[in-house]
This record gives structure tokens, C-alpha cells and sequence, in this order.
């Protein structure tokens, strides 16, 4: 057997390691640009909508590291010809009202929908070559936003969920979306464990999970915490007698 080129060898773990780099920027540090955003919201030193927001910024620098990831991948031409179009346009009304912030916000619109269809790129490519890899991330990504939200509400620097109240969102600014996402993929975890795809998830998760929706305090997160416990059950992390 011939001996691999220096180059062959390091492609292999090029890649992997674009791939944790891509994973742990949209996972782990993405968040904290939100909390950031959502703690300078909730403290009024930034009003919602604010242009070159750390949410902002943040997501520009995903769209960055997603482009490099995908640039070997194939793009729909029908999309990129659609956001050409939608950038041509945006500058085509910017000569007929000739208002800066209305076109940057229509750029930062465009931008979110560029985000999101480069992010859809990427995870298809990893949910086909490397799923187990990212579940183990959105584990993570459930424990450190939970952490957040319970660190947030004990020191006292957490948002309000109504501005009245015991319920906290944390650093976050919207507590429903907040709620939901955090229900939406705790019951994601407890399916793969259930199925046997990904089992590596300790019962902390749910702990963790049910006492961020109890902190935020909405309706809807009520809803997701009894959809966790049952989840917790029906996945066999939780038994009877550990309660």
C-alpha cells in the first residue's frame, strides 16, 4: 500500500476541524452574541432592531465561517440568483426614497435569509457525513443556554419575561422563542436516546432543561416542561424511582 501525500493526510482533518469550528461558533458562540444583545436590550442600553446589534454581528461573521464551509458545496442557482435580485432591488429603492437606514435594514433582512440558507447548506452536509457529531454540539448548545438562564435569574442580572413578575429569560431577549427552542431540543435528545442514534445524554440535561422552563415562567414553556418530563420518561433517562 503507497504511503499517503502530506497533503492527502491533513485534508481529512482540515476538514474535521472546519467542521468543529463551524459547529462550535453556531452552538456555543452565537448564543453569547444573543445574550449580549438581548442584556443590552433588557438594560436599555440598546433599543430592539438597532442596526450592527451584537446579534448582528455575530450572525456576519457565521454567514463568513458557513460561506468557507460550503463554498465545495453546490448552491441552488435559483437561490443565489434570488438574492442577487433581492440586493439589486434593495439598491434600486435606496435611489428612490435615499433613506441609509431603510436600506440597511433591508440589507440586514436579505443578510438573515442568506444566513439561513447557508446554515441549511451546511447542516444537510453534516446530518449526512457527521450527525451523531452534531447532536453531541446541540447537547451542549441545551446545557450552556439552560446554565445561562439559571446563572442569569440567581444573580440577578437576568431580563424580565413580562416585566412583572418571578419569570426570567435570562440574557435572551424573547422568552416564548427562548422557550420553545429550549423544549423543541431537549425533546430532540431524548429521541435520539430513545432510538439509540446518539445515547450519550446525561439525565442533567433534563434537570437542567425543566428548570430553565420553570425560571422563564410563560405558558408556553410550562407546556414544554411537562412535554420534557414525558420525554425524560419515554426515553428511559428518568425512571419512577429516581424522582
Amino acid at each position: 500500500m503507497s504511503a499517503l501525500s502530506p497533503a492527502a493526510a491533513a485534508k481529512p482533518a482540515l476538514q474535521f476541524n472546519m467542521q468543529a469550528v463551524v459547529l462550535c461558533y453556531i452552538f456555543i458562540v452565537l448564543p453569547l452574541f444573543d445574550m449580549l444583545n438581548g442584556f443590552l436590550i433588557g438594560q436599555d442600553y440598546l433599543a430592539a432592531g438597532t442596526l450592527a446589534s451584537p446579534s448582528q454581528i455575530g450572525r456576519f461573521i457565521a454567514i463568513i465561517l458557513l460561506f468557507a464551509y460550503t463554498a465545495k458545496f453546490k448552491y441552488s442557482p435559483y437561490l443565489i440568483l434570488l438574492f442577487f435580485w433581492l440586493f439589486f432591488l434593495e439598491g434600486l429603492f435606496f435611489f428612490r426614497h435615499n433613506n441609509i437606514s431603510g436600506v440597511a435594514i433591508g440589507y440586514a433582512n436579505v443578510i438573515r435569509l442568506l444566513y439561513m440558507y447557508l446554515v441549511f447548506v451546511a447542516f444537510k452536509n453534516l446530518f449526512a457525513n457527521d450527525f451523531t457529531t452534531v447532536i453531541k454540539f446541540l447537547k451542549y448548545n441545551v446545557m450552556f443556554i439552560c446554565l445561562s438562564v439559571v446563572i442569569a435569574s440567581f444573580t440577578g442580572l437576568a431580563n424580565s419575561t413580562y416585566g412583572w413578575g418571578a419569570g426570567t429569560k435570562g440574557f435572551f431577549s424573547s422568552g416564548n422563542g427562548l422557550g420553545i427552542y429550549i423544549g423543541v431540543a431537549t425533546l430532540i435528545l431524548a429521541a435520539m436516546k430513545k432510538y439509540r442514534i446518539y445515547t450519550n445524554t446525561p439525565i442533567v440535561i433534563f434537570g437542567l432543561s425543566a428548570s430553565a422552563l420553570i425560571l422563564l415562567g410563560t405558558k408556553t414553556s410550562f407546556l414544554m416542561l411537562l412535554l420534557v418530563m414525558f420525554a425524560g420518561f419515554w426515553s428511559g433517562r428518568l425512571k419512577i424511582n429516581q424522582i
